[in-house]
């Protein structure tokens, strides 16, 4: 929590190039206004000395530049307030504007636009006598002890496919129990084997279990690697191949719609990846995305994204990896997950901690709203002294009445600047 606070707080104080270049406009504005504040003099002197006072200090109230100085950091306060209540940290001051100017955005893949979580896709039946269900009792039984990401996969389907038996009224699910294994032995790199009635009976990397059990691998299905681009794990027993097992990392359930919105709104998409070109062109199909790149080393990744700053466009960013920490410092707005590795956390503007990427809608869509305000704001501020400092000047505006547009000014710049704090549900 004192983290969080203290990247808000740094966000908060950084000052955005808009809000610079406001800085710099009230400078000549407060130039401007003592100089024309010497001109009534002047004028006042000639037409009646006694009105001086009262209208010099008319002019010097009313164009008081309050609401010019609270335009920019009363709308980003506002903004990154209402944004972290929705679970999107902005830990830098210039991520608003620079979110809202977005053209382009890329993602990693696994554990960002993919849950990281590996998912059994499909089953594929090798040995007679060997039915689905029985392949999946035999692999879950001798994964059972294991936390391998493909061992949590196989479990999952198993104790899924015992819920479906028993709401289809085909008893209880026995779990693990329907196989007995005696003698696990765990092979890192290779896989798992054990005693099954008296036989020898393995999961694992295809070539491991070919080659400890000495069973001839049969030929492949070839459309899991060019189709789906799957993780393939074989299942054999002494003397017989028994099936091949297709794993597949889904995408997040909010990831299509997210990035449907996100063109949408105009930005284009890209996914940059280190992972295998068949398995980033499998989790890339159907989603609307300008150019998908897999096998990319962090330095392949950094090239890349510098290449298309260098075309002029406004970069984002969105990773969890250490190998994304480069990438992520160097686009316009880096987005980190919230579980992601704490470098790739350290290197980025934005903190999706709910590790949810519709917070990416939000981020753009409320950005874009911010800068709106803003600019609200700045008009409201100059056409006020516009139309104020000649009535002043002219004698029409009294001291306490200038105060009180002064005032009132301020109070609406503020007040249009609060309407940041209701972030709407785009999505």
């Amino acid at each position: 929590m004192a983290t969080i606070r203290r990247l808000v707080e740094r966000a908060q104080s950084e000052r955005p190039a808009i809000a610079a270049e406001a800085d710099r406009l009230a400078g000549n504005f407060v130039a401007t206004v003592l100089l024309l504040a010497a001109v009534t003099i002047g004028v006042w002197g000639w037409l009646d000395p006694s009105q001086i006072v009262p209208t010099v200090v008319a002019v010097l109230i009313v164009a008081c530049p309050c609401a010019l100085a609270l335009a920019t950091p009363a709308a980003v306060t506002a903004a990154t307030d209402a944004l972290m209540r929705r679970g999107v940290l902005i830990a830098r001051g210039h991520v608003l504007e620079s979110a809202a100017q977005l053209s382009d955005l890329v993602f990693d893949k696994t554990g960002t636009l993919t849950s990281g979580q590996m998912a059994l896709r499909t089953v594929w039946r090798v040995a007679s006598g060997w039915d689905e269900e029985r392949i999946l009792a035999t692999a879950a039984a001798l994964e059972a002890g294991s936390s391998h990401p493909l061992a949590r996969a196989v479990t999952a389907a198993w104790a899924a496919r015992g819920e479906g038996n028993k709401e289809r009224g085909r008893g209880e699910k026995k779990g693990e129990e329907v196989v007995r294994v005696e003698g696990l032995t765990h092979t890192v790199g290779g896989g798992v084997w054990g005693w099954i009635e008296g036989k020898r009976v393995a999961i694992g990397r295809p070539e491991w279990v070919a080659t400890e059990l000495g069973v001839a691998a049969p030929p492949l299905p070839t459309e899991w690697e060019a189709e789906m681009g799957a993780t393939v794990v074989a299942l054999a027993r002494e003397g017989e191949w028994v099936a091949w097992l297709a794993f597949v990392d889904q995408l997040r359930p909010e990831a299509k719609e997210v990035l449907a919105q996100l063109a949408a709104a105009g930005v284009r998409l890209h996914l940059f990846s280190g992972d295998r070109a068949e398995s980033v062109a499998a989790a890339a199909r159907g989603l609307p995305l300008f150019q998908a790149v897999g096998g990319l080393t962090p330095e392949e990744k950094h090239e890349r994204l510098m290449g298309l700053r260098g075309e002029g466009r406004v970069v984002g960013m969105v990773g969890d990896g250490v190998n994304d920490a480069p990438v992520l410092a160097a686009a316009h707005v880096g987005v980190a997950m919230g579980a992601g590795a704490d470098l790739a956390r350290s290197r980025a503007d934005v903190i999706l901690l709910t590790d949810d990427l519709r917070g990416l809608v939000l981020l753009v869509k409320h950005a874009r709203r911010t800068l709106a305000v803003i600019r609200q704001n700045l008009r409201w501020s100059f056409g006020y002294n516009v139309a104020a400092i000649p009535l002043a000047m002219a004698g029409w505006v009294t001291p306490w009445l200038a105060g009180i547009g002064m005032a009132a000014s301020s109070l609406l710049v503020v007040i249009n600047a609060l309407r940041l704090q209701r972030v709407p549900r785009w999505i």
